[in-house]
């Protein structure tokens, strides 16, 4: 915004002051460059640099799959179920300790040296893993690379957002689910060699470190997000950053559309309650609810029964796994070109539903003769990783950046990714003995229903986010009651004059037209009010009238003929009550849901136990 404040001066762009200080008209010129696009190729480069952490996550998330009999036998452990289950899950769990703090170091440190900080631990951890002798270097080396892997995706997903143009934001946060794709499909190739070559264990760790040193020396050349550097006060760096990402042209609109975004406010530290208050606990139940529905939908159950059922149908467990792979990148290139053609909320509810078709016909295959059964499984199968690509996958991470305003964006999302790291853990960990007790058919009906729960929850709850600017997003996302059907207020300051606007174009011909002009944006018509208030205490006596004079004409400007602004108040404080109640009631109607559901499994697993 621009302003006569130190906090409203931070925010306008040097030539935009220039234009200003000189009496030239800008709006022609602004509104000429804001409506193009602007090339996509400036800031391709940056996104791809910053995907090679979601390479890296997909590579070790899967590169002890077959080499793992191997690093038992040499590390002296073979046999043991436990201690290679470590091998396994302790990225997990390290995982979860990266993603809880990946916001506090993004917005800390920025996005740019986060990415360091993640290629850190995951070179070391390679290499200790590479060199290991025993079992707990091995855990060692597995335990700083999970690190690294909590600490990736939410960074990269928070980069790619702030640094692509809105008309392919989608299409480059699709190529984040590529990456861990590729990075999956490299770690299978990796492994061919090593029942033929002894030691080849080595080799697919110390691989991996290769890719690590190029994200931390290729992101030191990339451009550093410009919402962070917005958000620390540092706006030239910021108009710098925004000309290396979308050319000199588009700099005057974005740090326009930016300190929109921001509504003018100071920095300042959000802590971990403020995420739990107001319209933040919203769009923050939104984004965990979404990663829970996310690993409920059952894709790690058919990731873990892919090698014995394509075995059954004479196919070996490497090249099944290859199958998978390829569906998986399959449909998460589709993914890339739908992304922002038909939108994030189609995907997501089209691949909910597919994979709760391929959940049933699974479900189905328990109860066909052995012949027919072994096509269900494997259709089933294919059916539901390829479903998964195509919206489950790719989305939330791409959508909830996007949801989440850009004060809290770094830390909600790191709360979020909490939330998915967890139920992945509970549902590893109870799928086997729900499997025993409850038979497959059960398992994947339960499947199938959380698929159906989420296509219902992204139809109700999640906003379309196609091809709008993170502004339009986060105001979309408010009650509609509290935003006086979704319009945006603006203060207007003059010296000692001070107006309320109601639409963004009469805002700037002020702006424009005086160079002393600062305005400030509001949610809410109350909100604008009382900062206006604030300004007329402020100024003196003498201009009272003059303040009195300009808020009825405002007021007769923004609101409808026979409009009483009392009456507006007493009406905007029940719609708001109502709006609340109805989240409220909501909210809780989801929660008892997901209790009634996991008291279900429960009740079945001890019914089943006791039979």
């Amino acid at each position: 915004m621009w302003g006569s404040s130190s906090v409203h001066k931070r925010m306008a762009a040097k030539e935009l002051m220039a234009d200003f200080d000189r009496g030239e008209p800008s709006s022609g010129r602004f509104l000429s460059q804001e409506g193009s696009n602007p090339s996509w190729k400036l800031s391709f480069p940056h996104v791809c640099v910053a995907t090679i952490s979601s390479f890296l996550f997909g590579y070790h998330l899967g590169v002890v799959n077959e080499p793992l009999d191997s690093i038992a036998k040499d590390l002296g452990f073979s046999g043991n179920t436990l201690d290679e289950g470590l091998v396994v899950s302790i990225c997990l769990g390290a995982a979860f300790l990266g993603s809880s703090c990946s916001g506090w170091i993004a917005d800390a440190v920025g996005r740019r040296r986060a990415f360091q900080m993640c290629a850190l631990p995951m070179i070391i951890g390679a290499s200790v893993s590479a060199i290991a002798n025993s079992l707990e270097g091995m855990l060692l080396g597995r335990f700083l690379v999970g690190i690294g892997m909590g600490l990736g995706p939410p960074v990269a997903s928070l980069y790619v957002t702030e640094v692509s143009p809105s008309f392919v934001r989608g299409t480059y946060g699709s190529l984040i689910q590529i990456a861990t794709c590729l990075g999956l499909i490299a770690a299978m190739f990796m492994g061919f060699p090593v029942k033929t070559t002894p030691g080849w264990w080595r080799v697919c760790f110390w691989g991996s470190t290769i890719p690590g040193a190029f994200l931390a020396i290729l992101i030191e050349f990339c451009a550093e997000s410009p919402s962070w550097l917005y958000k620390r006060g540092r706006l030239v760096e910021a108009e710098i950053q925004y000309e290396r990402l979308l050319g000199a042209f588009h700099v005057k609109s974005a740090i326009a559309e930016l300190s929109r975004s921001d509504k003018g406010d100071d920095v300042e530290t959000i802590k971990f309650s403020d995420l739990l208050r107001g319209h933040n606990f919203r769009v923050v139940f939104i984004g965990s609810t979404l990663f829970a529905l996310q690993q409920l939908s059952g894709i790690n159950a058919v990731f873990y029964f892919s090698s014995t059922v394509f075995k059954s149908a004479g196919v070996p467990s490497n090249l099944a796994n290859l199958c998978l792979g390829f569906a998986n990148l399959s449909g998460s290139v589709v993914a890339m070109s739908l992304m922002d053609k038909l939108g994030r909320k189609v995907l997501l509810i089209g691949s909910f539903i597919g994979m709760a078709v391929s959940m049933g016909l699974q479900a189905m295959a328990a109860r066909l003769p052995a012949s027919w059964a072994l096509y269900f499984s494997v259709g089933g199968m294919l059916l539901s990783v390829l479903a998964f690509s195509l919206g489950a996958g790719p989305v939330p991470s791409l959508l909830l950046s996007e949801i989440f305003p850009n004060k809290i964006r770094a830390k909600a999302m790191a709360t979020c990714m909490c939330v998915h790291w967890v139920v992945n853990f509970f549902v590893g960990l109870l799928f086997l003995p729900l499997l025993e007790r409850l038979g497959s058919q059960m398992l994947y009906s339960m499947f199938a229903f959380f698929c159906l729960i989420a296509a219902i929850f992204v139809r109700r709850n999640v906003v379309e986010t196609k091809g709008k600017t993170l502004q339009e997003i986060e105001i979309s996302l408010l009650q509609p009651e509290l935003s006086m059907a979704r319009k945006s207020f603006y203060i207007v300051k003059r010296g000692r004059r001070c107006g309320i606007f109601d639409n963004w174009e009469e805002c700037k011909s002020q702006v424009d037209k005086f160079p002393n002009a600062s305005y400030k944006w509001f949610v809410t018509y109350e909100e604008a009010l009382l900062e206006w208030e604030k300004h007329a205490i402020a100024c003196d006596s003498a201009s009272s009238s003059r303040h009195v004079q300009t808020t009825v004409q405002f007021q007769q400007q923004i609101l409808p003929s026979g409009h009483n602004l009392d009456d507006d108040k007493a009406k905007l404080g029940e719609t708001a009550i109502s709006s609340i109640y109805a989240f409220v009631l909501g909210s809780v109607f989801t929660i008892l849901v997901f209790l009634v559901c996991i008291v279900a499994v429960f009740v079945g697993f001890y019914i089943a136990k006791n039979m």
